[in-house]
């Protein structure tokens, strides 16, 4: 989904916003980047100020959101989510 999908006539302002205040981070304005700022900021527009005062924090969700996962790795995250198999309670809420 990008944010033409969701607003077609704001997504191109709000694309040229993040990749301006990426730049004044100091940050290069990847596209993949831009667009996951443009579509948060279209869909919800609450938290486009929030993405503009505060544009680091997307770039750390971009840069999470890339990172590889392998079966292991979501075995790991799983077991830490979970804890002690032997309470099912637990094991339901980690999961």
């Amino acid at each position: 989904m990008r944010a033409v999908d969701v607003a077609p006539r704001e997504a191109e302002a709000a694309r040229a916003q993040i990749a301006a205040r990426l730049i004044a981070l100091g940050e290069r304005p990847r596209d993949d980047v831009v667009e996951l700022g443009a579509l948060v900021a279209c869909a919800y527009p609450g938290l486009a100020g929030e993405l503009h005062a505060h544009p680091e924090d997307l770039v750390a969700v971009a840069r999470g959101a890339r990172q590889a996962r392998d079966s292991r790795t979501y075995r790991r995250l799983a077991a830490t989510a979970v804890g002690d198999l032997s309470d099912a309670l637990r094991v339901r809420s980690g999961l």
